[in-house]
This record gives C-alpha cells, structure tokens and sequence, in this order.
C-alpha cells in the first residue's frame, strides 16, 4: 500500500488538471480513513460513496471501482459496497452516533426497516452482544414487521370488500323495494278493476229480474230478484274483503321488508322479497278458489315471478363478470332456498 500512496513520476511532471487533482487528494483521504476507521467510520464510507458516483477511480488508472478498491485501498469489493450501502440506508447521523457497533453490526442495523431503526438501536444493547445475536434480533424484528404489514394489508382488504358488499347490498333493497311497491300497486288496481266488473254484472242481473217482474211473473221474478240482490251483496262483500285481504298482504309484506333490512345482509333481501311473492301466490289461490276467473290472474303473477327471476339472475351474472364470484354465489343460494321455502309452502 506504501508504495501505492506514490505519484508516478510521469505523472508529476505532466499538466494535472482539476479533476485529477481532486482524485488524488480524495484519495489520500480514503487512506487516511482506513487507518483512524473506528474514529471515522462515517467520512471513510461517504468518500468511498464520493470516489464511486463521481468515478474519480478512472483519473488514477483503474478500469473499475472494485478494482480501485482492491488493488489502491486494500479493501474487498463486497466490504466497500458494505459501507456504502449501510452509510445510504442509516444515513450520516445515525450511522455516526452508532459508529462504535462496528461496520458488520451497523450493516445488519440497516436491514431494519427505516423509521424503526433508531427505536431499535437505543432500545437493545447491541455492543453488548455478538454479531450472531444481532442478525437473529434483526431477524426477529423483520418477521415481525412483515406480519404486521401483512395484517394492515388484509384489514384493509376486509374494509374495502365490506364497502362493497354494503353498497351492493344497498343497491338490491332499494330495486327490490320499487319491484315490490310497483307490482303490490298494480294488484289492489286490477282486484279493484274486477269487483267493480263484478258488482255490475250483478246490478245487471238485478235490473234484468225486475223487468221480468214487471212482465207478470211476480213470484219467478221475485226469486231472481232476490237472487240477483244475494249475488250482488255476494259481490260486493267478496269485492270489499279482497280489497281487505290485498290490503292486509301489502302492510305483512312491506313489514317483512323491514324485518329483512334490519336482519342485515346474511339473509339478504332476496329471502323477504320470496317470502312476500308467496304471500301474493297464496292470497290469489284463495281468490282463484273463490272463482275460476281469477285463473287468468294467477298465470299473470306467475309471469311476474318469471320475470323477477330472470331480473334476478342477470344480477347475478352482472356480479359474475365483474370478479365477484362470492358475493354472487351468496345471493343465488339465498334465492334458492327462497324458491324453496315458496316451493314448500305450496306443497303444504
């Protein structure tokens, strides 16, 4: 190294420009570094750093950084990059107030991830302890951290896909909700429809009876008549209780709504919205069993339910085209054991 430290003499006597002057004085620095290392640590390896990006090793003949470092300084590469990088990630400050751990413990410091290394530093008595100690406390503490980003990260996922999940779950009650107030309005307006057809096709029949009784059959009219009058109150009777009934299955299914929203998204909405479908398929069976018109009623609900269904299912295959399996597979299962329990109860 002594004779390193010696100016060639063909040097000497050519024009030394700035550059190279600043190499050489640099690089009498480095040496004087090595030697006072333990007093120096942090000027040693900002020099190395310096000599490195600026690639003033090339003003003194060498190809490459590592070379200058193994052939001028006497260091191995791997060591000088060693205190390059610790000096890059601890930074001048704390790299110079734990100087005295010594570059090898001070490089395994800087694998610490960079807000806790100085907690890290003052809360464990590393001059204390071997290298060997360290590199497994650095370990520890490494795992720690990685499992703790690792639990933010997942808490974070959870969060979003709550969002998500509330802001679909929002979207179908309020759809199943319009669904329902629409296709319970259009009920109470056709049931109210055919009373009225009812009540006068009877106020017909009853006009008709007194014509006959003005004709001179007074007994055979009088029995029309007051058949005409049975079937008109009949008519009426069943035309009010149906307006009842619809009345009564809007309030229990708009109720069950409610008691499905607050249930919370476990059961869904696809569940309340079966349940108040069948109430309407067994309200209009009653009415079916009270007369055969009301057949043509039926086969226009059950078209209706048709197309809730299929509504329903390209939901379903909307979720399925944007990733979102689970959430899709969820509600289908809720639909089907809705069908189910409709399935059931008209068994019953």
């Amino acid at each position: 190294m002594e004779q390193e430290r010696n100016v060639p003499a063909e040097v000497a006597e050519e024009q030394i420009d700035q550059e190279l002057a600043e190499a050489m004085s640099l690089h009498g620095k480095i040496l004087a570094g090595g030697q006072v290392l333990a007093q120096s640590l942090v000027e040693f390896a900002r020099r190395l750093k310096e000599m490195r990006d600026r690639r003033l090793y090339r003003r003194l003949g060498c190809e490459s950084f590592e070379e200058y470092v193994e052939s001028r300084v006497g260091l191995r590469q791997r060591q000088a990059y060693t205190y390059i990088s610790t000096l890059e990630r601890l930074g001048p400050q704390l790299m110079e107030q734990n100087a005295g751990l010594g570059i090898t413990k001070l490089q395994l410091l800087s694998q610490i991830t960079g807000p806790d290394r100085e907690d890290f530093a003052r809360e464990n008595d590393l001059a204390g302890m071997s290298v060997a100690e360290v590199e497994a406390l650095v370990k520890r503490a490494n795992d720690q951290g990685q499992q703790l980003s690792m639990f933010a990260e997942e808490l974070e996922d959870a969060k979003a896909q709550e969002a998500n999940y509330k802001k679909l779950y929002e979207q179908v009650m309020a759809e199943m909700e319009q669904r329902v107030a629409e296709q319970a309005a259009q009920a109470r307006s056709q049931a109210w429809e055919e009373a009225k057809a009812e009540v006068t096709r009877a106020q017909s029949q009853a006009a008709d009876a007194a014509r006959v009784e003005m004709a001179g059959r007074l007994e055979e009219e009088r029995r029309a008549r007051q058949e005409a009058e049975r079937k008109a109150k009949e008519a009426r009777q069943k035309a009010k209780d149906a307006q009842k009934m619809l009345e009564s299955r809007d309030e229990e299914m708009f109720r069950k709504v409610e008691a499905a929203r607050e249930e919370g998204f476990a059961r869904g909405r696809s569940q309340a919205a079966q349940d108040a479908l069948a109430d309407r398929q067994r309200a209009e069976k009653e009415q079916e069993v009270a007369s055969d018109r009301q057949t043509g009623r039926f086969a226009l609900l059950f078209e209706q339910l048709q197309r809730c269904i299929a509504e329903m299912e390209e939901i379903l295959e909307q979720l399925r085209r944007q990733g979102r399996e689970d959430q899709a597979e969820k509600l289908a299962r809720a639909r089907e054991q809705a069908l189910a329990a409709v399935m059931g109860g008209g068994k019953q």
